[in-house]
């Protein structure tokens, strides 16, 4: 998003919260270099070897950290422009097949699928998903599997 708007957009964050005070969590473990990938030597009770502290921290979150708990994804997104103020909401909630997370990342990419083999999309070559088809295009698509967005009051 960044380097497609480079010059167009004035300023654009993105961020992404997986929990409060997942930020300051995942930062701590980075400053005590639990993400390195370089294998270290280590030694200890049970003998030695060669670990990376990123392989080690890998396979603590996916033995520590729930996986079947429902998620929800929020978006909002604040457009100000020639003084003018809009903002869009869209909440999607784990519908007990999928996760919110792969609901609003896997659903448009395959929507965007089923409309190219549809022919409804037929633009030549590699495109983006912005590129290739609008939001007002997409949006009934997105809509027909419960994920849609509002304007809030």
């Amino acid at each position: 998003m960044c380097q497609r708007h480079v010059g167009i957009v004035q300023r654009l964050e993105y961020k992404a919260l997986r929990y409060p005070g997942h930020g300051r969590v995942f930062r701590a473990l980075s400053e005590i270099g639990l993400f390195d990938e370089q294998h270290r030597e280590i030694s200890g009770e049970s003998g030695g070897g060669s670990v990376s502290p990123r392989e080690v921290l890998i396979d603590a979150l996916a033995r520590g950290l729930p996986r079947d708990a429902p998620d929800v994804a929020l978006v909002r997104v604040w457009i100000e422009k020639e003084g003018q103020s809009h903002v869009i909401d869209m909440e999607d909630v784990h519908d007990g097949t999928f996760s919110a997370l792969a609901r609003t990342t896997a659903f448009p990419a395959t929507a965007l699928g089923d409309l190219i083999a549809h022919g409804a999309i037929n633009a030549p070559g590699v495109h983006t998903m912005n590129e290739a088809i609008t939001a007002a295009e997409l949006a009934p698509e997105l809509d027909a599997v419960g994920i849609g967005w509002s304007e809030p009051s």
